[in-house]
């Protein structure tokens, strides 16, 4: 009588090497299918993985609420389309903070960068605002955002705290002068690219911001001549290239890392 493991020994060697290879084939499929985030997915498993894992051994692991922060930063990278999951590990990375860190704010500041990714324009402002110090990417935003509400006074202080830094000039009067249009004052909007002319005749963004502003008001002719000298400036400028405004509001990839 043959034995069990005469048995297996009766399957077919070439069979297990085609199931094998045809488990690693789906593997790889999935690890590589354009947009679907595989390897920061396998990131964010393998983290929590350690994480647990530590936390059961007592060995050194990180604070809860940062471990909450980066789960939250990975989950909005891996799903860029789902922004429950990320938010509610970004909501335990707040709760869970020593009570009196500074580092809350921190966490406030990174909530609204999620949010504005996710296209939550009203939370992120909401969240800017339990920020003491905000830096100056983070000022121009909250004056947008408080444009886009139509709280232009508010709007154009933050504006003016940016042209306070001179070496933010630029985008200071870009966020005035957004400030204006959305108010419905056209020509005082335009008015502002004029005055930054004077200040900032070298910098191609003057030219293309102000033809953008033209094309709006139908000065076809002047936009054109403002895209030659943003072009004669900087020849790699494409008049079909986003605002700044747009690319400053618009997060295509989140600008936060793990830590």
């Amino acid at each position: 009588m043959s034995s069990l493991l005469d048995k297996n020994k009766d399957i077919p060697e070439d069979g297990r090497n085609k199931y094998g290879f045809i488990i690693i084939a789906i593997f790889m499929i999935w690890l590589f299918f354009p947009n679907n985030n595989s390897f920061i997915k396998l990131s964010y498993l393998f983290d929590n993985i350690i994480y647990q894992c530590a936390k059961i051994t007592h060995a050194n692991v990180k604070p809860g609420y940062i471990h909450h922060r980066n789960n939250a930063i990975s989950l909005a990278k891996a799903y860029p389309k789902k922004s429950s999951r990320s938010l509610k590990e970004m909501d335990k990375a707040i709760k869970t903070t020593p009570a009196g860190s500074a580092y809350v704010k921190k966490l406030y500041r990174e909530r609204a960068l999620i949010k504005l990714f996710y296209g939550d324009k009203a939370g992120a402002l909401k969240d800017y605002k339990l920020v003491d110090e905000l830096k100056a990417e983070d000022t121009l935003r909250v004056g947008i955002l408080l444009a886009d509400d139509s709280k232009f006074s508010e709007a154009a202080g933050y504006c003016e705290k940016i042209i306070n830094h001179n070496d933010e000039v630029v985008s200071g009067y870009i966020c005035l002068s957004y400030v204006y249009e959305k108010a419905g004052y056209m020509d005082a909007a335009l008015h502002i690219y004029d005055l930054l002319e004077g200040l900032k005749p070298d910098n191609y963004m003057v030219y293309k911001e102000r033809a953008l502003l033209k094309q709006k008001m139908g000065d076809i002719d002047g936009a054109e001549e403002d895209f030659k000298k943003a072009k004669a400036i900087y020849p790699l400028f494409n008049k079909n290239d986003e605002s700044f405004t747009e690319k400053v509001m618009q997060l295509k990839e989140l600008p936060l890392s793990l830590i």
